[in-house]
């Protein structure tokens, strides 16, 4: 995409280019060209690991790891360790 008119990094607005350096410039201008003009939200690190936390949890429970204990090693409450293995 950005071959066509050799666009750099300084030809990015302010935000996106933040993303660039981040990324690097060839992978900024993969994302524009599969979701220019899109509004695109990215989650927390928080958000994307709770579904592998969560399977974890639930894995370790079919192993015959109790709540309790579960709930201390993952620093949660035993309610929300049974709603994750429910």
């Amino acid at each position: 995409m950005g071959e066509k008119y050799n666009v750099q990094i300084e030809d990015l607005t302010p935000e996106f280019r933040e993303l660039a350096e981040d990324i690097g410039l060839e992978l900024a201008l993969d994302i524009v060209d599969k979701r220019g003009g899109e509004q695109l939200y990215i989650p927390s690190v928080k958000t994307v690991q709770k579904a592998a936390r969560d399977r974890l949890i639930r894995s370790e429970h079919d192993s015959g790891v109790g709540y309790k204990e579960l709930a201390r090693k993952h620093n949660l409450s035993v309610i929300s360790i049974r709603k994750i293995t429910q």
